[in-house]
């Protein structure tokens, strides 16, 4: 059981991408078409965090750590936020690796408010995030006002009007006026190719790891040499007993392109399965010296010593990779049912 969730940790956290919705334009919701949304959680520093705040409207901006949309999403809030002190604002990082990522972000970021861990995407589905970077309005009611999918070219224009709209500055025909003017940055090839490893990623930690790859060649066809694609195709050729197959794709990947402990990982795995321990031990050992989120390599470390007869070391191994685990959770934030 330990291996199946570790293993299936390992496939989501490497395929976190953003989506890109380059359709999704704001609006007001419609009558008998209004949302919802509560949370009490803590932010990365444990601090309590309650939405809606029942004298303040709230900003939550679903972001990708080190996707630059996302970070431009960020900056720009903090400057709107800069002139309306009393407006709550978030932001929420999502996917296994959440908790590393969100401690992260003030370093890639502008920004000095709260960070939300989400490692279960509980967050981000409550507030329907389905493009990175998105920004979901709340009104000290707890409903909806806006719900903004990418990064839009007037987004600093509609989030201004959403805000002045909430506090009740304007009403709804001089909001609608004010969004008349509205456009969206247009999908490219990288963010096409980053939707369907997104889709995979959903894919995968359900199990459907036929799905998933089916996705993966789609993205393949439209960006052939994405690394990050043939990194994951490899990892699940290794999951449905194709370690050989999965060493040609590796061998395909330049190496300056993708962080080099995550080609050693599915290797190591790949070369394990074929029953070349000492090749795997190799590949597992140079993996966990950079790994961020090791847990899987030391897992399959422990296989491999436990193989050798070095069981001392096999339960070291094990140890570090149950430990491993349990650094990268996060407190589970889940948000009541409206």
């Amino acid at each position: 059981m330990m291996r199946q969730i570790i293993h299936t940790l390992a496939l989501t956290a490497m395929l976190a991408v953003p989506v890109i919705a380059a359709d999704d334009k704001p609006a007001a919701p419609a009558p008998g078409d209004v949302k919802t949304f509560m949370l009490k959680t803590q932010d990365i520093k444990d601090t309590p965090i309650t939405v809606p705040k029942s004298d303040a409207v709230t900003v939550i901006v679903y972001v990708m750590v080190g996707q630059q949309r996302s970070h431009e999403a960020l900056a720009n809030v903090q400057r709107i936020l800069a002139e309306r002190p009393k407006v709550q604002a978030m932001a929420v990082v999502s996917g296994t690796n959440a908790t590393i990522d969100a401690r992260r972000l003030g370093e890639l970021a502008a920004w000095n408010r709260p960070v939300l861990a989400d490692p279960d995407y509980k967050i981000s589905d409550a507030g329907k995030a389905r493009a990175w970077p998105t920004t979901l309005i709340v009104g000290s009611d707890g409903k909806w006002v806006a719900h903004i999918g990418g990064l839009t070219t007037t987004y600093i224009k509609d989030v201004n009007a959403y805000l002045d709209f909430a506090s009740g500055a304007i009403d709804e025909p001089t909001l609608k006026k004010r969004l008349a003017s509205h456009d969206v940055v247009a999908a490219t090839p990288q963010h096409i190719t980053d939707r369907h490893l997104a889709v995979a990623q959903r894919l995968i930690a359900q199990g459907l790891y036929t799905q998933a790859l089916d996705e993966l060649k789609r993205a393949q066809e439209i960006q052939p040499d994405d690394p990050r694609v043939k990194l994951a195709i490899g990892r699940i050729m290794v999951m449905t007993g194709k370690p050989a197959d999965a060493l040609q794709t590796l061998d395909q990947i330049k190496a300056d392109n993708i962080a080099a402990w995550q080609i050693h990982a599915v290797r190591g795995r790949a070369l394990a399965a074929m029953g070349e321990w000492d090749k795997a031990r190799t590949e597992l050992v140079e993996s966990v010296k950079q790994n961020p989120a090791p847990a899987e390599c030391y897992y399959d470390l422990g296989r491999a010593y436990q193989h050798d007869g070095k069981f001392e070391k096999a339960t070291e191994a094990f140890r570090a990779a149950y430990e491993s685990r349990r650094a990268t959770e996060a407190p589970t934030a889940t948000p009541p049912q409206p």
